[in-house]
């Protein structure tokens, strides 16, 4: 059992500073994934940020609560760093989490092939053994749909996202689903991978950091009215 991984609010997480940055990871684990952490060697091997990884029990990062006891467990990380230096990102289950929160604290998020919607899952894959589709079905996990991923206040999130996605049926309809509404003031990139395996493709820290930094700058990018 590795030592340094803490429990806070009931959620199995591991913090690995980095003394000389001021910007912050946070790797949502992806399903079945335990405490053996996303993407842990890629981001330590040459680590140029502080790393928080968080650990799931195959609920999405939802739970009854709607996730409320993740979002107290990142509250003081974003606070401390600032959501323009706060980079969340996962892959499948881990990406819907990534949303999720990322959304609701308006910072940077990175989402390979998120799984938006449950009816979807169920469509294109069927339940059995220990897949993600058999946890939907016998947690009777109900994903929080892409408009009340927004909350209320939808309109004023200025979050930047990076959505990755691949050509499995599945995904598409996934990523149709999210695109159904967009709050005004988030800033969405959308970067498509020939390929139709429900994975993550980005798999050395150049490929992570480089789209924390494209999100970074793309926030810094206003605009003005066009005039004729």
């Amino acid at each position: 059992m590795d030592t340094n991984i803490k429990t806070l609010n009931e959620v199995e997480y591991k913090f690995v500073p980095h003394e000389t940055s001021d910007k912050l990871v946070v790797s949502f684990n992806r399903h079945n994934g335990g405490t053996d952490f996303f993407k842990y060697k890629t981001l330590l091997t040459d680590q140029q940020t502080n790393v928080l990884f968080l650990s799931n029990d195959n609920n999405w990062y939802l739970d009854n609560d709607g996730g409320e006891r993740y979002r107290n467990t990142l509250k003081p990380y974003v606070d401390k760093y600032g959501k323009e230096n706060v980079f969340f990102f996962g892959s499948s289950m881990g990406a819907y989490g990534a949303l999720l929160h990322g959304l609701h604290f308006g910072v940077n998020v990175y989402a390979s092939n998120p799984q938006i919607n449950k009816d979807t899952v169920l469509k294109y894959e069927r339940p059995q053994g220990g897949n993600y589709a058999n946890s939907l079905v016998k947690k009777d996990i109900k994903l929080v749909s892409t408009v009340d991923m927004y909350g209320e206040h939808g309109n004023t999130i200025e979050s930047v996202i990076y959505l990755l996605f691949g050509d499995a049926a599945c995904d598409v309809s996934n990523l149709k689903e999210f695109l159904t509404a967009i709050p005004k003031k988030v800033k969405l990139i959308v970067d498509k991978v020939p390929n139709n395996e429900h994975d993550f493709w980005t798999h050395s820290v150049e490929d992570i950091m480089g789209r924390f930094e494209i999100t970074r700058k793309l926030r810094e990018i206003t605009y003005s009215n066009y005039k004729q």
